[in-house]
């Protein structure tokens, strides 16, 4: 695969047929001076980035480090927040007892779609008893998911008006 200089890159260049062999080798500079290339860097460069296909790993890991959206603290059962991973700060709308569980907060996010997988979980701007409780999300349509608090059976009972932080990751 050739290397090409930063400078170079334009909205229509291409990268074909890569293999588990190639190496796209980006330059900025002279040719002996490589620098740190980030995604942001060459999307500005190039415009978005479009990839279809699959991708496998033999060994190895790649990590991925998605910017959190926080939206609004909120005292509502109805929540908007737009990305891929958000944090939903609100409350408590009743008292949460051990074996119940809330009414459904419904959150309006484009970037749902009818067959997105949303995983959620407290972090750790939440405390107290209230992180005994498990979130439970559900898809009932694109642009929105839901989520509710399930209090387990030998849990503390959590008092209306708690607050909490919830974090949510759509796939």
């Amino acid at each position: 695969m050739a290397t090409k200089k930063l400078s170079e890159l334009t909205s229509q260049s291409t990268v074909n047929q890569v293999t588990a062999n190639d190496v796209l080798v980006v330059v900025d500079g002279s040719e002996n001076s490589t620098k740190k290339i980030t995604i942001d860097t060459l999307t500005s460069k190039l415009g978005a980035i479009n990839a279809s296909g699959s991708l496998s790993f033999k060994s190895g890991s790649v990590g991925v480090n998605l910017i959190t959206t926080v939206g609004a603290s909120a005292d509502a059962y109805a929540y908007a927040v737009s990305g891929v991973k958000v944090s939903v700060q609100n409350q408590l709308q009743e008292q949460l007892n051990p074996s119940s569980s809330t009414a459904d907060w419904v959150i309006t996010n484009p970037n749902v779609a009818a067959d997105s997988v949303v995983y959620g979980n407290f972090t750790g701007l939440t405390v107290g008893s209230i992180t005994g409780s498990i979130v439970q999300t559900s898809v009932p349509a694109a642009g929105t998911f839901k989520f509710r608090l399930i209090n387990p059976f030998d849990a503390s009972t959590v008092a209306d008006n708690t607050g909490f932080t919830a974090s949510f990751a759509v796939i």
